[in-house]
């Protein structure tokens, strides 16, 4: 039910499909690396999140930031009170079923969690073939979250990890997927793959320097 998926337990296996899980995976390792200098930094994904919200129960983001940590644990729930967490962010990427949650109940439940950003990637088309994802983000008030307008290249600027998230095509066609983008070269950061072909690329072309070089010595 939208209610289980929403508070989740431990041990639940929530079904997503293979683009959720990559973005998903995505946020979590690039917000990791943007943040691995700050030893109070943490990133979790897909980990129950207890808020501290009278009467409601801990909820499972895709993909959070929290600062002030001063030790990093194998949660199964992170207590956000208990552990002296410092919300930052919280980015939820959407499912056809499931929608509801993260368009609606979320914003009131992470505002009451005093969440100072709340991104939604929304999935307004998901098939077989098709995935159009639309950015929604908020920004916290203390009456209300406000509505943040994507800038003009439909980016939104991530204060807690210094980056801008935006929408990209996926190598396969029709499918949007995640993107982070570095905001000095506006370069988009890569994923574990493209971070790997790029250091092969790198350490072939040293190779083939390496071997020219011997030859004209």
């Amino acid at each position: 039910t939208l209610e289980d998926v929403l508070f989740p337990e431990m041990g639940d296996f929530i079904v997503q499909t293979d683009l959720h899980q990559s973005d998903a995976n995505y946020l979590k390792n690039v917000f990791k690396a943007r943040l691995s200098g700050d030893p109070q930094a943490v990133v979790v994904s897909d980990c129950r999140v207890d808020w501290n919200i009278p009467g409601v129960s801990p909820l499972g983001p895709d993909a959070a930031v929290f600062f002030g940590i001063e030790q990093h644990r194998d949660w199964a729930t992170l207590d956000v009170a208990a552990e002296g967490a410092q919300p930052a962010l919280v980015v939820e990427v959407t499912s056809p079923q499931s929608r509801k949650n993260d368009l609606e109940t979320k914003v009131e439940l992470y505002h009451a969690g005093k969440v100072p950003l709340y991104v939604i990637a929304d999935a307004r088309t998901e098939t077989d073939d098709l995935r159009e994802l639309e950015l929604i983000a908020y920004r916290y008030q203390p009456d209300g979250y406000e509505r943040v307008a994507p800038d003009n290249r439909g980016w939104i600027w991530l204060e807690p990890v210094r980056l801008w998230l935006g929408v990209t095509r996926d190598r396969q066609p029709g499918y949007d997927v995640l993107a982070c983008y570095d905001p000095e070269t506006g370069e988009e950061i890569g994923d574990y793959l493209a971070v790997t072909k790029a250091l092969q690329a790198e350490a072939q072309s040293r190779a083939r320097a390496e071997a020219s070089a011997e030859s004209r010595a």
